[in-house]
């Protein structure tokens, strides 16, 4: 493949850049691949706990809300599979985790474009547009879309003690047998530190206590209310494009919850859970430790002492634990580090790359480069969500063939969001 010029080279193959290759495969004439360092997809394998779902409808998928007869969406997969009446007839409401996870990798063994172990080293510069580099093979791209996805949001405190006590959770599953029995902190209030707790609750052989740490001041729900799901529209992300950089900073802060809350099911679970375990079972402890920052780890003869503040009172404490999970979220750099090599030509605004509506980045060079799952800053809080994955790929997919192969939505809100004349086009 040395050498070879591809219309369109994917950066990694998790769900963002699957939807793009599924909606660029029937389209013949754009000659594309997607390379992934992992030798097969794996979706959050760290947290594919029993008996948690998909916070997005199934319809939702990789391509439906830009092509329903796709033969890469989730009725085509449950059909494949010959259990789609079942399905039906079992009257979810939501889409198992697990099994949204089979469906997935379906998809990325049916899309012959995705190349697996092959790791892009480095992109440089080329007249054509772009030379990507991997340990083996050297590619020619007109343009790139780069989903490399974000990192483990890990603490500066607690890095020095990562291993098999101190873990992020996208490795809980992996280390879940070492917990039994152990003082654990659970440090993080969103919907993973409460999946984990409950998963903890819910094991024969429990932790002997469990401390779970938030700074929030309570465990607030997600908002997943109608008119909080308008903001996962197509049309609010072209009017939250379009405002000032500022007001786009208040609202990221204002719709916090219909993104990073913990779903109703699951508070509920807990809460009975917890319940069950104090008043009738009378079993291990666990304290819900609200309004609280951990502000120092500090090792302490096989264990850790935690220095605990109360941000209601500014009263400090200390906790000792065996174990630490660190449900503390992912980060997205600013610019991919497989860019490194073009942020000389790459455009900022302050210190945030310039990103057009079609998701493209305001570069210099030949060729586009499109982000998936870094534009929050520039087009809302649906942007690291499933909820407008197909919308987006098909926005890059007609901004790449130069004509509007994908038909544009352009549906009016429920919402009056004033008047804004950006659409997503084809420049």
């Amino acid at each position: 493949m040395d050498n070879q010029v591809f219309d369109a080279l994917g950066v990694g193959a998790g769900p963002f850049n699957l939807s793009v290759a599924a909606l660029l495969h029937p389209i013949k004439t754009v000659r594309n691949c997607f390379l992934e360092k992992q030798t097969e997809f794996s979706w959050h394998a760290g947290m594919l706990l029993p008996d948690t779902t998909v916070q997005n409808s199934f319809l939702k998928d990789l391509v439906s809300f830009a092509d329903p007869t796709s033969a890469f969406s989730f009725l085509a997969f449950l059909h494949e599979h010959k259990r789609l009446y079942q399905y039906v007839n079992a009257g979810f409401q939501r889409t198992a985790r697990r099994e949204f996870n089979q469906y997935l990798q379906w998809a990325a063994r049916c899309l012959p474009a995705v190349q697996w172990g092959e790791e892009v080293k480095m992109v440089k510069s080329h007249s054509l547009g772009f030379e990507v580099f991997t340990e083996t093979h050297t590619y020619i791209a007109r343009n790139l879309i780069v989903g490399t996805g974000p990192r483990p949001s890990v603490p500066v405190m607690a890095r020095p003690f990562l291993g098999e006590q101190v873990f992020h959770s996208s490795d809980y599953l992996f280390n879940r047998q070492s917990l039994s029995g152990r003082r654990i902190a659970v440090i993080g209030g969103g919907q993973s530190g409460a999946e984990i707790v409950l998963d903890l609750l819910g094991q024969s052989e429990t932790p002997s206590e469990i401390v779970w740490l938030s700074s929030r001041p309570n465990l607030a729900p997600l908002d997943e209310s109608h008119f909080a799901n308008e903001l996962f529209t197509p049309a609010y992300v072209e009017y939250f494009w379009s405002l000032e950089k500022s007001k786009k900073h208040q609202l990221l802060a204002q719709h916090t919850l219909t993104s990073d809350g913990i779903s109703p099911e699951t508070l509920e679970a807990l809460y009975q859970r917890l319940y069950q375990l104090r008043f009738v079972d009378h079993g291990a402890p666990c304290r819900l430790m609200h309004s609280r920052r951990v502000e120092n780890i500090r090792p302490a003869d096989g264990a850790y002492l935690l220095d605990v503040r109360e941000l209601d009172t500014e009263r400090t404490e200390v906790l000792g634990v065996e174990r630490i999970v660190l449900a503390t979220g992912y980060r997205q750099d600013a610019v991919p580090a497989v860019l490194e090599n073009l942020l000389d030509d790459i455009e900022f605004s302050d210190d945030e790359p310039v990103v057009h509506l079609d998701f493209s980045l305001g570069y210099r060079g030949a060729g586009k480069i499109f982000l998936l799952n870094a534009a929050r800053h520039s087009h809302g809080v649906s942007e690291p969500n499933l909820s407008l994955n197909s919308w987006r790929a098909a926005t890059i997919v007609n901004a790449i063939v130069g004509y509007e192969h994908y038909a544009s939505p352009h549906t009016h809100s429920m919402l009056e969001l004033g008047h804004f004349t950006n659409r997503v086009g084809v420049s």
